[in-house]
């Protein structure tokens, strides 16, 4: 049992890590500040900003966080920097990304998989992008590694790999692979590489009348041209889009994610 720090109500659904209880959480302003506290110490122990900054020299528009960062700096992702007054990557490039990747066979742990045109399909693979970085800062994150990934604005090539597009969609054009997710942490940060990648496999497929999937798995806060697109991709190769969603109250959501939800609610 945990008793909330606001009402003092005890309750086995209260989170530790929260402090606060829902009720709280959605009347209370003090609520989320009181639930920010873990995500501040959080991510000062990855080294990663505590809030999207706001003061820096260059915008990044790639996600609703619109980050303003500062030179040589991270943005909340840990992902998009500003390098000597450039906007790039962590890889130092949009034509590379940071993941680890595996092939997952037919039928997959994905979450679409009740309606996945290729979850009968044994004998092939989903070919797995798991992305380092993350525009949000779950506290309860089921796949909490991609942070560690990136610990202190580092690669760490034990812990994944960094692969050029053309290297990517390589991979991809096996032939026992059919379809392709991106996921991790997001695939928000590291969209422009992806959306590269997918165009080469697809460009490729038509060539050789193949059919290769496009897939996402993300929070779905992507600039919306960027969304446009992913969607797009997933439509004409016959993927699936899937998003999310974290909670519906903008207080509730900040304090699971560390991102503000009443700006999500009105974009």
């Amino acid at each position: 049992m945990t008793k909330c720090k606001l009402c003092g109500h005890e309750s086995e659904e209260i989170s530790k890590s929260i402090g606060v209880c829902v009720n709280c959480l959605r009347k209370d302003k003090q609520a989320v500040k009181t639930a920010m506290e873990s995500h501040f110490k959080w991510r000062e122990l990855m080294g990663l900003p505590p809030e999207p900054p706001k003061n820096g020299e260059l915008q990044c528009k790639i996600c609703v966080n619109e980050c303003k960062i500062p030179r040589d700096s991270s943005g909340y992702c840990g992902i998009i920097w500003n390098k000597g007054g450039r906007l790039t990557t962590i890889t130092g490039t949009f034509d590379k990304g940071y993941f680890h990747w595996y092939l997952d066979p037919h039928p997959t742990n994905c979450v679409a998989e009740p309606v996945c045109p290729e979850r009968e399909h044994y004998g092939f693979y989903n070919l797995a992008v798991f992305f380092a970085g993350c525009n949000l800062n779950c506290l309860f994150c089921q796949n909490i590694h991609h942070k560690y990934m990136i610990k202190e604005g580092r690669i760490d090539m034990g812990e994944g790999v960094v692969l050029s597009t053309n290297e990517l969609a390589n991979i991809a054009m096996q032939r026992r692979v059919t379809c392709v997710c991106y996921f991790g942490g997001d695939p928000t940060p590291h969209s422009i590489y992806a959306l590269k990648v997918s165009r080469k496999i697809l460009k490729r497929t038509e060539e050789s009348k193949r059919i290769k999937r496009i897939c996402w798995e993300t929070n779905g806060l992507e600039n919306p041209r960027i969304m446009k697109e992913m969607a797009e991709l997933s439509l004409k190769s016959g993927g699936i889009l899937k998003i999310d969603w974290k909670a519906y109250t903008p207080r509730v959501y900040q304090a699971l994610t560390g991102i503000n939800g009443k700006k999500l609610s009105k974009g």
